[in-house]
């Protein structure tokens, strides 16, 4: 199975505060987070992670964390995602990159899938129905994910429930938002 996430700002105390997270400090969210992601994702799944992994926190802590998480990690960069603190991990990560796309198959029909850490505007296969799938906002912009013209997910940890998302729940979710097209000159 493929799951999506995003923004678990792993050991970083001010996180619980700034987006009111359910936890008291950062022990507690790191080891819930490490069992919420281990419930749902299994040893041979593909995990697409889009991007802040963590924010000033040492690599090698950071690589004992990537350590306990079942999976396969995908890596689309996020803005805190620093070379210094990433090449102490870098074995954990199928492979890094800034942005990727890719299809995939479900019940006879292709979905394309547009991965950027940021949520954008406008991307390839928009009026066709493609799914960008994001983070980086965490829970701040609701509104702007609910009226946006295009199928955009966000992944960001506090919007599904601090564990990894299926890609069967987001077609799923996806296919019942309608695309609006642009308006004609």
């Amino acid at each position: 199975m493929i799951y999506f996430i995003s923004d678990n700002h792993w050991g970083h105390k001010a996180i619980i505060f700034m987006q009111n997270r359910p936890f008291h400090d950062i022990m507690e969210m790191n080891k819930s987070m490490i069992e919420s992601w281990n419930s749902v994702v299994k040893p041979d799944d593909e995990v697409y992670y889009l991007g802040d992994l963590s924010y000033k926190m040492n690599g090698n802590l950071l690589s004992m964390i990537l350590s306990k998480l079942n999976g396969k990690i995908y890596l689309i960069r996020g803005n805190h995602d620093k070379d210094r603190v990433i090449n102490k991990c870098i074995n954990r990560f199928e492979w890094i990159k800034d942005y990727y796309t890719f299809n995939y198959e479900y019940n006879d029909k292709n979905y394309k899938f547009v991965l950027f850490h940021y949520p954008i505007w406008s991307w390839e296969g928009i009026w066709r129905g493609s799914i960008h799938i994001c983070g980086h906002t965490h829970d701040n912009s609701k509104h702007y994910f609910e009226n946006h013209p295009g199928r955009i997910f966000n992944v960001s940890c506090e919007m599904i429930n601090y564990k990894p998302i299926s890609i069967i729940d987001i077609i799923n979710i996806m296919k019942e938002k309608v695309v609006i097209p642009p308006p004609k000159n």
